[in-house]
């Protein structure tokens, strides 16, 4: 018995202090300081020390999160460009080895329709290689006349209520070099829209752009860039 007194007085101090040796008198004081212990706030400078590690985390976080939205974006669209770019191989299969752009309408292509400066008619002459249009639309594209479309015209007999079909420039985030061939590797057969000659942005249409020019993008599109 005197034993079992002394193992509860030696535990008893790292509490509170013990009023009695009973078993009973202890184990009031102990629920008694776990109580006080419960109900106790956080201090002053606990709370500022948990404000700034929450700064902090966010501070390291944020922009790496921002720096894979960026990279997410550029996966995407360059994913669409190898995309667009299969279909023109497709597509001149069919073709004797001719891109769209070099065949007369009469005969599938678009060559009569070149010289307009649009761009639109260009993909949907490869419309059966392409499958859907939304791939022909920049996942991070700003500008908000554009918008993505849903369908390809020929795909379009009884569309439902809302949707968007590909028949203007507006449905596409990408230029096409109308005088790319197989032939002549070093030229640009499709890339991001928002092309800057010499540092001026280009406006919709036809243009010619020589070996001397500089080309660069403006910051529409955060997947600036690309190309096939």
């Amino acid at each position: 018995m005197r034993g079992w007194i002394d193992w509860w007085i030696l535990w008893g101090p790292i509490l509170e202090k013990i009023p009695s040796q009973r078993p009973g008198g202890f184990i009031a004081t102990m629920k008694t300081a776990c109580l006080e212990n419960d109900d106790r706030g956080l201090t002053v400078v606990e709370v500022l020390v948990a404000i700034c590690i929450v700064i902090l985390l966010a501070a390291l976080i944020l922009p790496t999160l921002a720096r894979l939205n960026v990279r997410s974006s550029k996966i995407g669209c360059a994913n669409n460009l190898k995309q667009i770019g299969i279909a023109f191989r497709v597509w001149e299969g069919d073709h004797d080895d001719k891109y769209p752009m070099s065949v007369s309408v009469t005969n599938g292509g678009t060559m009569e329709l070149v010289g307009s400066g649009v761009v639109w008619r260009q993909f949907e002459a490869m419309s059966n290689e392409l499958n859907t249009p939304k791939i022909l639309f920049c996942p991070d594209d700003s500008d908000a006349k554009r918008k993505q479309a849903d369908l390809f015209r020929s795909d379009s007999s009884s569309p439902a209520s809302g949707t968007v079909l590909f028949a203007s420039d507006s449905n596409t985030s990408y230029f096409i070099g109308v005088d790319a061939t197989d032939k002549n590797p070093t030229l640009f057969l499709v890339g991001d829209r928002n092309l800057t000659v010499d540092g001026v942005a280009l406006k919709p249409g036809l243009h010619a752009v020589s070996t001397n020019q500089v080309v660069g993008w403006t910051k529409e599109c955060t997947c600036t860039g690309e190309m096939f």
